[in-house]
Parts: C-alpha cells; structure tokens; sequence
C-alpha cells in the first residue's frame, strides 16, 4: 500500500493512462462520488480521453515492436 499513491500518481499525471475518482469522504475507502463515476464512464467511452489515450499507447508499441 506505501507506493499506491505514487503509482497512482505517475499513471494519472506522467503517462496520462488513468483518472483518480475521489470519494465521498476523501479516503481510499470511501464512496466514489456520483461526479467522479459519471467523468470515468465518459473518459473509457469511445472518443473518450482515457479511450483515446489508450488507443495511442497501442500504436506506439505497434510502432516500436514493427518499426
């Protein structure tokens, strides 16, 4: 659990591969809030940020495995 905030960190804000969703209460074992789901459902739709962030990591290892 000591490098959780650290992974979520980096994937989040460096490689830009993920969204923190907060919670009710600001823990990690609270409630997502209704917000925070509604923005991860939009963000993994297709055209999404998340789906298209996604989408460009799959044609860079395309790109590197078959230059």
């Amino acid at each position: 659990m000591a490098d959780q905030p650290l992974n979520a960190m980096m994937v989040e804000e460096e490689k830009k591969i993920a969204l923190r969703v907060e919670t009710n209460d600001g823990s990690v074992k609270g409630f997502v809030k209704p917000e925070g789901l509604k923005k991860a459902m939009e963000a993994t739709a297709e055209g999404g940020s998340s789906w298209r962030t996604l989408k460009e990591l799959i044609r860079e290892i395309q790109i590197a495995a078959y230059p």
